[in-house]
């Protein structure tokens, strides 16, 4: 792996060349209000207005700058960038604000897994807010039991299946 010194200095190249998609890659990144662990092909694609054979190739280029990694979706999951930097610290290094790129962390942006997060509980009401990231720019909470059992779970996760309006 690269140095961040090293990774810094080609982010800055990159900006300077002045290309549309660094650009509209910075801009984006740099406007994120929490930062994804991962980013869909289709989605780099729709933010720098590429067609796929484009997008492919500068997935390939975030590899090679050391501040991403390819993942080939498999099983229905799709293609894409598992950010090894967060979005917001490649743009300010991209644009002289900053010499620090600050890795990916769970503890340093809240992300969709399997469990959501406890972000407040009441001592004496026996319930806890939980919140969940839906999308990247939609969080919900869920006030459930304390003592939710997984019996409990799997009815409330059968009746989440049957909201969509697909």
């Amino acid at each position: 792996m690269a140095s961040t010194a090293n990774i810094v200095k080609k982010l800055r190249a990159a900006n300077n060349n002045g290309w549309r998609a660094n650009l509209d890659f910075f801009e984006w990144a740099s406007s994120l209000k929490l930062s994804p662990r991962e980013t869909t092909y289709e989605e780099l694609q729709s933010i720098l207005k590429m067609n796929r054979t484009e997008t492919l190739s500068y997935a390939a280029d975030i590899e090679k700058a050391g501040i991403g990694e390819r993942i080939v979706g498999r099983r229905k999951a799709k293609s894409r960038i598992r950010w090894l930097y967060t979005p917001q610290s490649i743009a300010a290094a991209a644009r002289g604000l900053s010499d620090n790129l600050e890795p990916v962390s769970s503890s340093n942006f809240p992300v969709a897994t399997a469990s959501a997060d406890v972000v407040s509980s009441a001592q004496d009401s026996g319930e806890a807010d939980h919140v969940f990231q839906l999308r990247r720019d939609r969080r919900v909470t869920f006030r459930l039991p304390k003592d939710l059992t997984s019996k409990e779970a799997d009815r409330l996760a059968a009746f989440l299946k049957t909201l969509p309006m697909e």
